[in-house]
Parts: structure tokens; C-alpha cells; sequence
């Protein structure tokens, strides 16, 4: 196993060993500084955020430069290009995508679970998201694109095998793993290229990304920031997806009563945002999926200059990593942090009363109203329309892939609640 394999695991049980504390823990053979206590964290990513680069040098070799790896002004004209974009979305049209997408994805897994599979095939999820993000910001059907997200997720896995591991250590990968690599990096290049072509208004957000990548500034290229739309919009959301359902296997009774909420809602095919929106049971189900098993469990940040935190030293080029599994598992915040509980109220704010699973400050993702907007579209369609049963006792076996997974995928198995319900050949 490697140690970006053990990584997840090692994060979950610095929660429970060392709860809501900051610890200093060895990776890739360097003393690596984590932090689990939520006022730490806000003081690197918010107060303290100009001493603190976000630190995403493999990412920068695996996808290209984007403004998802970018800091200083490289950041900021690709965040102001896209923001706009993912602030004022279509909430409708997400809804509609979002049901669409979800009841094809349903189909597929129904034949999975027909076919004696017991686990939740992760493609099936990515596929999902990434279809979505594509129809609402580009109006483009990710079927007749070209684009494969398994190859986007496979990059993404090898981006993340040492990237919290400090910068310039040297880590060995066997020749034929660089040769995959390079050949899938090709492929992937290839497939945004068919962004270049066809019809696209100067005001919409492929204008934009095409007018940039002709200015050519500070290293904007198209392909990279396309591949990187995809990676954020796809792998994250599957992985929330994932342990949504996954939550929803292994507490029944909580199953039940959010199924028997979002049958007060309209039709689907009739539903709107505000009625969504509207659903504090389904909203708080999504927080405390995302507080659980945070999609991205760790945020990485390289300090600028010398600081101290807590009483700790911080070296000048040191990089922090920052614990959302410590931070949304500490009992300073929460007393019962290993409860799953959709009754708990949720403080408001920017992140929808989750202040740091979309992370906080500058950085903060650009793309959480979106996200959260998708994830309750899709889990209203799956809970309405769709059963959910665990399929092994076992607790999760954790794995780092920049987002948290379950290794092997979730233990569940999905059956329509009513016969005879299909829409389509699935994806």
C-alpha cells in the first residue's frame, strides 16, 4: 500500500487520537505540520491567507495550470474569468439536468445491482456530475464530446499520490507508470481540443476561456482549464454522491424519514429550486454527508514567510495541511461529531452552515452554490425514486485520491422503489 493509499485512514485516526488538536506528522520521510483545530485553520486560509500559498505543484504536472493550482495573478484572472459563471448559474436548468442525469445513472445501477455487483461503480457517479457541469455551463452533451472522465479521474489519482508531500522530494515512478500517464495526459489534451471549435458567444464562459487562451497570459491554456472544470465538477460531487449513499445504506431509518420529506415536494419533473431549496431535512442530510466524509479531506497551503500557530514554529517554505476530517470531527465544535444527524440545525453563511467543507477565505470554492444546488437535485431524485441497501457490514476502507473515497466503491446495492421505472439506456 502507499502512503497516499494509508493517507485518509491515518487522517481519520489523528481525529479520534488527537481530537480537534494540531500535530506534526512524517510524510515522504519530511515533518509535515496538520492541522485539526478549526480556529488554526481560519487563521491560515482567512486572516493570515496572504502568507500562505495554496501548495498544488503535482497537480500542476498531472492537469496543467489552472485556476484550480494557480496563486497571485495567474489566480486571480482566471478566478475573475470563471466566478461570474459560477456564482449567477440557471438554478432551473441545474435542477433539470440534475433529475435528468440522476434517473440515468439510477438505470445503470439498477442492472449493476441485477448483475450480483455489491459495490457502486465510482464511473457511474463521475459520469453523472460531469454531465451536468457540462450541459449548464457549455450546453454541451458529454456523451457526443469525446471527453472521458475516467481518464480525467485517473489523472487526478496520479496527481494526488504525493501531493502532500512537500515540494522538490523526490519520489520515484517505475517507467511504465509514466508512460500510462503521458499516453492518457495525451488523450485527455486531445479531447478538450473539440472545445475549440463551434459556435460560442463572446459573454459566455467558453468565449471567455477561448479569448483568454488567445491573450495567452500568464500560461492560460484552454485544454488545462477545460480539464480542470471537469475535475472539480465531476470527482468531487461523485465522491459526496458516493457517501451520501452510502449514508443512506447504513442508517435505514434516516432513509426513511428524508424519503417520506421530499415526497411533500412536487413532482420532479414539476419541481423547482426554491421547492428544493426549501427542504431543510434534505439540505442538512447533504452538510452532514460532506462534515462526515468531506470530499476533499485535506487542504494544502506552503507559508510565504516564517509564522506560529498555536505555539508551533512555521518555516519559511514549510508546507500545512489542513484536516477537514480533524476540524469537522472535533468535539470543541461538535460533541457527538461520529453521529450522523440531519437534526442538527446548520449556522448559515457563504457555505451553507458548512464553514469549511468548501474550504473558507480567499479560496474559498468557487463552485459550492453550484454544488450544493446539484447534490440536493440528484439525492431528491435518488431518495424519491430509488432504494438503498448496505451490502457489507465492514467500515469504510479509506482511500485518498484527492477525494475521499471508499476503496473498491461503496458497499450498496439500489433498487427502484416502483417496477417499471426506466429512462432511458442509462449512461
Amino acid at each position: 500500500m502507499s502512503e497516499a493509499s494509508d493517507f485518509a485512514a491515518r487522517l481519520y485516526a489523528l481525529a479520534r487520537s488527537d481530537n480537534g488538536e494540531n500535530v506534526t506528522l512524517e510524510l515522504g520521510g519530511v515533518p509535515v505540520f496538520v492541522v485539526q483545530d478549526l480556529d488554526s485553520a481560519h487563521y491560515i486560509l482567512r486572516h493570515n491567507a496572504s502568507n500562505y500559498l495554496k501548495s498544488m505543484d503535482w497537480f500542476r504536472q498531472a492537469l496543467g495550470a489552472s485556476r484550480f493550482t494557480e496563486n497571485g495573478p495567474a489566480w486571480a484572472e482566471r478566478q475573475a474569468l470563471s466566478q461570474p459563471f459560477f456564482s449567477r448559474f440557471d438554478r432551473e436548468k441545474t435542477v433539470r439536468a440534475s433529475v435528468a442525469a440522476a434517473r440515468k445513472a439510477l438505470d445503470k445501477l439498477y442492472r449493476h445491482a441485477n448483475e450480483g455487483r455489491q459495490t457502486i461503480d465510482d464511473a457511474v457517479l463521475r459520469y453523472l456530475a460531469a454531465s451536468v457541469m457540462l450541459e449548464v455551463f457549455f450546453d454541451v452533451d458529454l456523451e457526443t464530446s469525446g471527453v472521458e472522465p475516467e481518464h480525467i479521474a485517473y489523472l487526478v489519482g496520479f496527481g494526488s499520490e504525493y501531493s502532500f508531500v512537500p515540494a522538490r522530494n523526490n519520489i520515484a515512478f517505475s517507467n511504465a507508470e509514466i508512460t500510462r500517464f503521458l499516453d492518457i495526459r495525451y488523450k485527455v489534451l486531445h479531447s478538450m481540443q473539440t472545445f475549440r471549435n463551434g459556435d460560442a458567444s463572446e459573454q459566455s464562459l467558453l468565449g471567455r476561456v477561448r479569448k483568454m487562451d488567445a491573450d495567452g497570459s500568464h500560461g492560460f491554456r484552454l485544454e488545462h482549464e477545460m480539464t480542470m472544470y471537469f475535475a472539480a465538477a465531476s470527482e468531487t460531487t461523485a465522491a459526496t454522491l458516493g457517501w451520501a449513499m452510502y449514508c443512506l445504506s447504513r442508517w435505514p431509518d434516516i432513509q426513511t424519514r428524508l424519503r417520506s420529506a421530499c415526497e411533500l415536494l412536487p413532482d420532479l419533473d414539476e419541481c423547482l429550486w426554491d421547492n428544493i431549496e426549501g427542504s431543510e431535512i434534505l439540505r442538512n442530510f447533504v452538510l452532514e454527508v460532506l462534515r462526515m466524509f468531506p470530499s476533499t479531506p485535506v487542504i494544502a497551503r506552503r507559508a510565504i514567510d516564517e509564522d506560529q500557530i498555536g505555539g508551533r514554529f512555521i518555516a519559511a517554505d514549510e508546507q500545512v495541511l489542513i484536516s477537514l476530517v480533524g476540524i469537522q470531527h472535533s468535539r470543541k465544535i461538535n460533541p457527538d461529531p461520529w453521529k450522523l444527524d440531519i437534526e442538527r440545525p446548520a449556522p448559515g453563511g457563504a457555505n451553507f452552515g458548512n464553514s469549511i467543507s468548501f474550504s473558507t477565505g480567499p479560496r474559498v470554492c468557487g463552485g459550492t452554490r453550484f454544488a450544493l444546488a446539484e447534490l440536493m437535485s440528484v439525492l431528491l431524485t435518488f431518495i424519491r425514486e430509488a432504494k438503498f441497501e448496505a451490502t457489507s457490514p465492514d467500515e469504510p476502507n479509506f482511500l485518498f485520491r484527492t477525494q475521499l473515497m471508499n476503496e473498491g466503491g461503496q458497499p450498496v446495492s439500489v433498487s427502484p422503489l416502483r417496477s417499471g421505472r426506466s429512462y432511458g439506456n442509462g449512461i
